[in-house]
């Protein structure tokens, strides 16, 4: 791989923020209009499901990882820890920013529109999410249940399964 000069000598850190799957795919529905409680009333598979929810889904790849020596998990919606890490490592900038509320780019989601029919059950989509994309199996696999962790990129390669890219 190909680096330049300039970061030979810096510790490069690579920050991904995890979603819950279920609930990162209903917020995906959202997004894109689609009422899963219509879609499940027609039995569609949780296959047909994912593929008519998913968002940008090739905005990861855990080949981006070896670009980095650590990796940062946290909570997509928990920015204690990970500010507080930064906070100690990047300079402060010159000119202070306006503290702005939270931007959201998705309307608020009516959960009459999130109902499970009987052809994709909650256990058998979340499975699904878990086997198709490595970046959900990343997160379950290191931060669990945890809000924030930092490990160097070594031990993440070692547990990420080459052969495993989902179906």
């Amino acid at each position: 791989m190909v680096q330049l000069a300039v970061f030979l000598n810096v510790t490069k850190t690579g920050i991904i923020p995890c979603r819950e799957p279920l609930d990162h795919l209903l917020s995906q529905c959202n997004h894109k209009g689609v009422n899963l409680t219509k879609l499940s009333s027609n039995n569609s598979t949780c296959a047909e499901i994912v593929s008519r929810c998913s968002v940008a889904w090739n905005r990861y790849d855990d080949s981006l990882l070896d670009v980095f020596d650590r990796v940062i998990l946290f909570k997509y919606d928990d920015f204690d820890a990970l500010l507080a890490r930064l906070d100690r490592t990047v300079p402060r900038r010159v000119i202070a920013l306006e503290d702005k509320n939270y931007f959201r780019t998705n309307r608020p989601r009516n959960t009459q529109n999130e109902e499970f029919g009987m052809s994709c059950s909650i256990s058998t989509l979340r499975e699904h999410l878990m086997r198709k994309w490595s970046y959900y199996r990343l997160c379950d696999n290191f931060l669990g249940e945890a809000s924030y962790i930092e490990l160097p990129r070594e031990r993440v390669v070692h547990m990420i399964d080459p052969h495993n890219k989902g179906d």
